[in-house]
């Protein structure tokens, strides 16, 4: 699968090469290597511990790179992290990002669309300040959206993981990629033992924290179908440092 050919070096090397052609591209790459996301008269704003890792964020350039979809969905946006990774590897053709996110205002206020602005991709991205179940359901219910590629990082509660999962599912083109976010969390890692065991998936734990789930055939089910799944015996935020096992993702692969 092409998630799991994924290749540091590579992804790396054409995330710089870009960044050196490429002004949204270096300039994401500079934030980085500064740790500054913008800065003007008024404030001086700069990457923390709610930013997304160079690594992750790479991995995520590199799959819309690969991948061309015109449009990407989101859930979750925060202080703009993945939007500007997304958005980035989209500028040469115009892609778009949707994210959606009902409550960031309340923690990040309008820092994400001023980094966007200040990363020059702020055109091409569509803010839904929408509840994802809501929203997604709307878009499955349109049917005029196909995706090869979505990111979730919005609810990290199991129930609320799930909901996003199985909309995108809906929208995914067979081949697509759904990108899931804080994978070592317990409800997350509980989510990803569910659509191991009862969806037609190839899951590949990019990062400790990065899984990416490739769809491999249309999700049809017989009306009884359930296949037992593990939940995380950890609570809350007590995140996993160890590997998930066969027996709680099975047919897992680990980069």
């Amino acid at each position: 699968m092409f998630a799991e050919a994924l290749n540091e070096a590579q992804i790396i090397s054409e995330f710089e090469s870009a960044a050196r052609g490429e002004e949204p591209t270096g300039r994401l790459q500079r934030a980085y290597q500064t740790g500054v996301m913008f800065e003007d008269r008024a404030e001086k704003i700069e990457l923390n511990n709610t930013s997304l890792g160079l690594t992750e964020g790479r991995i995520l350039w590199y799959l819309a790179r690969k991948l061309r979809p015109e449009t990407i969905v989101e859930t979750g946006f925060g202080r703009g992290g993945s939007a500007a990774f997304l958005l980035a590897a989209l500028h040469p053709w115009g892609g778009k990002v949707r994210s959606i996110d009902p409550a960031f205002r309340h923690w990040a206020g309008d820092t994400g669309s001023k980094y966007l602005r200040a990363l020059g991709l702020g055109d091409n991205h569509i803010l839904v300040e929408e509840h994802s179940e809501l929203a997604l359901a709307d878009y499955v219910r349109q049917g005029d959206l196909s995706l090869k590629l979505s990111y979730v990082d919005g609810s990290h509660h199991f129930d609320g993981t799930l909901f996003d999962f199985m909309y995108l599912d809906r929208l995914t083109e067979v081949g697509g990629i759904v990108a899931i976010d804080d994978a070592h969390a317990p409800a997350v890692r509980t989510v990803a033992s569910f659509v191991a065991h009862n969806l037609p998936y190839k899951l590949h734990y990019a990062t400790a924290r990065l899984v990416l789930c490739t769809k491999l055939a249309t999700t049809e089910r017989d009306w009884c179908h359930f296949k037992p799944f593990l939940s995380s015996p950890k609570a809350d935020w007590d995140v996993h440092g160890e590997r998930p096992d066969a027996a709680m993702v099975p047919n897992a692969t680990f980069g």
